[in-house]
């Protein structure tokens, strides 16, 4: 008789715990977003069609939220250098979640940067502070980055800019 009052609360408590303990961990998931391979070659293309127009040749480099590349373009006639100058950009901006550009006073970079401790730190990471780089934020996440290279900083940045508004917009 006890056998069988303790199995009949063993399975009630075991069905209401999975019901309920089923429910609790689905919640502690975390949502990661994360750029797929469309919004990456909708990136890329835009920077492209910009760099087309305005004449520059440049290498983009697309990386998800984990640095994976998802996406890299070398346009014809822009140097081999350009390609790993984007890359390193990319994961600069993936890693500090922030532009690249020290120019831009709220950007690590421009912290990084402006002191001796900050410079040493660059050098060993093998990040590149240098306009041209940024972060495709999707819900307050790091979704992915963008790294340009091949033109001075500013259009680099510009370039960056453009691929990020594709991936973004609707």
């Amino acid at each position: 008789m006890i056998f069988r009052r303790h199995s009949r609360i063993t399975f009630w408590a075991s069905l209401l715990l999975g019901l309920f303990g089923a429910k609790a961990s689905a919640q502690m998931l975390a949502e990661q977003p994360s750029l797929t391979l469309d919004a990456a070659e909708k990136m890329v293309n835009a920077c492209e069609l910009l760099a087309k127009a305005k004449g520059w040749k440049v290498s983009v480099w697309v990386l998800d939220d984990a640095g994976v590349p998802v996406f890299m373009k070398r346009m014809q006639g822009a140097s081999a250098q350009s390609i790993l100058s984007a890359a390193k950009k990319a994961e600069t901006s993936r890693l500090l979640s922030a532009s690249t550009d020290p120019a831009d006073a709220k950007s690590p970079a421009a912290r990084l940067t402006n002191n001796p401790a900050g410079q040493i730190s660059l050098g060993v990471s093998n990040l590149l502070p240098e306009g041209g780089g940024l972060p495709v934020i999707v819900d307050g996440k790091v979704a992915g980055a963008i790294g340009v290279s091949g033109v001075d900083s500013s259009q680099s940045a510009e370039c960056a800019r453009v691929g990020v508004r594709a991936a973004v917009s609707k």
